[in-house]
């Protein structure tokens, strides 16, 4: 008898659990935490004489997936068990190391074979052709119209601090921005790589220069950036000089924030809610702005480590760099192709092109990566 009564409430439990997906579904129990996940999600699928009789099935899968009740709870849940007893990170596209440090896992689309993506992927020479030749049909389309043209790469977060990244010896990324820079360099394309900067300002500091729980620079490696940028136009722009520590009140404190952008995938990676990093904050000194010089007009194609928080860019190189500029053309894409169209009507003085190292993929993805 007992053991019958035993079975009952074990069986009426287990369905009591499965059916709460389905009650918090109808009851509208999907969207009391944020979407945290960065994309749309599914919509209950309309039915109309267009669809087809094997798609409905598909799509209401996939509604269910995302809506179904209590799902980013379970996620969370799911997530901090993974990580805290298992010590995985529950999502491909983000490594956690277990001293707190947030990475970009650019392996996500060969995972688990993490390891093998590091060490062995490499370009050939054909593609290494094809990708200095884009750049350079940009480059001899704006020397025509004696508009000096500066691509900017920013390191990756590893790059810096590589003490903290799990795969220390990791290669791959660093084989593929040295082909594609000596590739451009071949074609006297005008490249800065601040990963040299970056670096070497670390080894003299204690101040960090990116996010412990997000893959940017903050406002003091956006600024290192910032000058080695303008010492760089000074071969075409030399009256302008960069800004230095002295010209602003700095000021170092600490804030509870989650709003990293690693950490905001913490529906799906645990993480901490009450996240305190140091804060570096720059207010340009009185009297500073009246003795820049500008440069009239600029057209950058950039991304987030440039444009940083708008309008006033910060945490971004802009933040900076928008002292030296009296008109700034932006747009918060790197690879959106030149438009001619926009520089004949704007006439720029100079064009920048900036973007992260670990999306260099993205100028060749799709045209044949080879793997040796």
């Amino acid at each position: 008898m007992k053991k019958n009564l035993f079975n009952i409430i074990l069986t009426a439990v287990f369905i009591f659990f499965l059916s709460l997906s389905f009650i918090g579904l109808f009851l509208g129990m999907t969207s009391k935490i944020d979407n945290t996940e960065w994309r749309r999600l599914a919509q209950f699928p309309v039915i109309n004489d267009k669809m087809k009789i094997d798609e409905f099935p598909k799509k209401f899968e996939q509604f269910y997936n995302d809506n179904f009740g209590f799902r980013n709870i379970l996620l969370i849940l799911d997530a901090t068990i993974e990580f805290e007893l298992f010590k995985k990170s529950p999502v491909a596209a983000v490594i956690r190391t277990a001293n707190g440090w947030y990475f970009h896992n650019e392996a996500r689309f060969m995972a688990p074979a993490y390891k093998y993506y590091y060490h062995h992927i490499t370009l050939s020479n054909k593609l290494l052709s094809w990708i200095g030749d884009n750049f350079l049909d940009e480059k001899k389309y704006l020397d025509g119209r004696r508009i000096p043209y500066l691509f900017v790469v920013v390191p990756d977060k590893e790059i810096v601090y590589p003490e903290y990244f799990p795969y220390p010896n990791f290669i791959n990324s660093n084989i593929q921005l040295s082909l594609i820079l000596n590739a451009l360099k071949k074609r006297e394309i005008p490249v800065l790589y601040l990963g040299s900067q970056i670096v070497d300002t670390k080894k003299n500091t204690d101040i960090p220069l990116y996010w412990k729980e997000d893959a940017h620079w903050n406002s003091f490696g956006a600024f290192i950036g910032y000058q080695a940028i303008i010492s760089r136009l000074k071969d075409h722009f030399p009256n302008i000089d960069s800004l230095q520590l002295s010209d602003f009140n700095i000021s170092i404190n600490s804030q509870i924030t989650n709003a990293h952008d690693l950490n905001r995938l913490k529906s799906l990676i645990h993480g901490s809610d009450n996240s305190k990093e140091p804060i570096v904050n720059f207010t340009l000194k009185d009297g500073v702005l009246s003795r820049i010089n500008k440069i009239n007009k600029v057209l950058i194609y950039a991304d987030s480590y440039f444009v940083g928080a708008p309008p006033e860019y910060i945490g971004g190189a802009m933040y900076f760099l928008k002292y030296h500029f009296d008109n700034i053309i932006l747009h918060n894409d790197p690879l959106w192709g030149l438009e001619k169209t926009k520089v004949e009507e704007e006439k720029p003085d100079l064009v920048i092109r900036e973007i992260i190292q670990r999306n260099l993929y993205k100028y060749y993805a799709g045209a044949g990566a080879e793997v040796e």
